[in-house]
């Protein structure tokens, strides 16, 4: 009987796959920029689809770090899903579509390539 307590244990404790919150905070503190956008259109997921990457068209309104410039566009590429989305336990799978959708200004961290880091949006609305 004693053999089978772990493997019980492991099967009955979901893994946790969202990050501690430092590692956010860090990534952010690292970003090569940081800026203020207004969106100017937005793109959801398909019709069909719970989960995958909504698009944003943005016209940079303030650089608070990095070179780029007030007035140059920007796309971004955000990982989404739709409310009806059951993400695995303990997880950051997306923004919700339906916010973002909405979102007009917004604060983004990106690395030095422009991807965004993780959790490197935030709605200023």
């Amino acid at each position: 009987m004693r053999r089978w307590i772990l493997p019980l244990l492991l099967i009955a404790t979901p893994a946790a796959a969202d990050l501690p919150p430092h590692v956010y905070e860090q990534e952010r503190a690292e970003a090569a920029h940081v800026l203020v956008i207004q969106v100017q259109s937005s793109e959801g997921l398909a019709e069909n689809v719970s989960q995958g990457a909504c698009r944003i068209e943005a016209v940079i309104t303030g650089v608070e770090r990095g070179d780029r410039q007030t007035g140059d566009t920007l796309s971004l590429t955000l990982p989404c899903e739709t409310p009806d989305y059951v993400p695995p336990p303990g997880g950051f799978t997306g923004y919700r579509m339906h916010r973002l959708l909405e979102v007009r200004t917004a604060r983004v961290w990106l690395d030095a390539d422009g991807a965004l880091v993780l959790r490197g949006f935030d709605s200023l609305d």
